[in-house]
């Protein structure tokens, strides 16, 4: 009986993680948009303005969740604990992209059980073939 106990303990445990993850990256990205990025996108996608409102907001919950990683990863560093990405990405949000491309291509089970709403935003950018993913998902 105490063996179930604690097996019904570890899964509630997991399903709180779950959704408290899920909470996190739901809030990430509906943060508002910061104008740094704001301008950035401005100055650097000629399209972006003639973009539909709701596909300029879909873009800015994708940088959000983008830039949270960047800030979770930083944490990471800061605190010396290991991540699967290598603690260069967390220097800018340049080095993070390259560092996230790099580390989909060579571990990426590993990165999706730890960003994985970044990894599934990115697969598209990515070949799945190259990190082992063809015809597989990833979420």
């Amino acid at each position: 009986m105490i063996e179930l106990s604690i097996l019904g303990a570890a899964i509630a445990a997991y399903l709180i993680w779950c959704w408290l993850r899920r909470r996190r990256r739901q809030a990430a990205a509906d943060r508002p948009f910061p104008d740094r990025w704001r301008a950035i996108v401005e100055g650097n996608m000629q399209l972006y303005r003639r973009l539909p409102e709701p596909l300029q907001r879909e873009l800015h919950r994708h940088v959000n969740l983008f830039l949270q990683e960047f800030e979770q990863l930083q944490k990471h560093a800061g605190r010396g604990t290991r991540a699967v990405m290598d603690d260069y990405g967390a220097t800018s949000p340049a080095e993070f992209f390259a560092v996230l491309a790099e580390t989909f291509h060579e571990k990426p089970r590993q990165l999706r059980n730890e960003v994985s709403g970044v990894v599934r935003r990115n697969a598209g950018l990515f070949s799945r073939r190259s990190a082992g993913l063809a015809g597989k998902r990833i979420d």
